[in-house]
């Protein structure tokens, strides 16, 4: 019952148009992280991957890449990182400008 009720919030959330709501930092995104951890693993593990991503989320964030390798990173507010293949696209794209004379879309 409480993990049917847990994933319709979830789902709710999910489908919101909410102003104020932020792009998630990481490539699945909070809530999908959350509502996977629920099917998988139950209420109680769903709940500490909520806290877990509460604890890594804005604001505090930078994104920075190695001179050496180009890999990129984002270091969290917590005191973590994650690496270019748990990034969001967006920050992925923002890090990594199209390269000169490379087809940009709608030109």
């Amino acid at each position: 019952m409480i993990w049917r009720l847990f994933d319709l919030l979830i789902g709710a959330y999910q489908r919101s148009r909410l102003r104020y709501r932020r792009r998630c930092l990481f490539r699945e995104s909070c809530s999908e992280y959350v509502r996977r951890r629920l099917h998988e693993r139950g209420c109680l593990a769903a709940l500490g991957a909520a806290l877990e991503r509460a604890r890594q989320c804005r604001p505090g964030f930078t994104v920075h890449g190695d001179p050496y390798t180009g890999a990129l990173a984002v270091g969290l507010p917590d005191g973590s990182s994650i690496g270019e293949a748990e990034m969001a696209e967006f920050l992925v794209r923002a890090m990594r400008p199209a390269a000169p004379g490379a087809e940009t879309p709608g030109h």
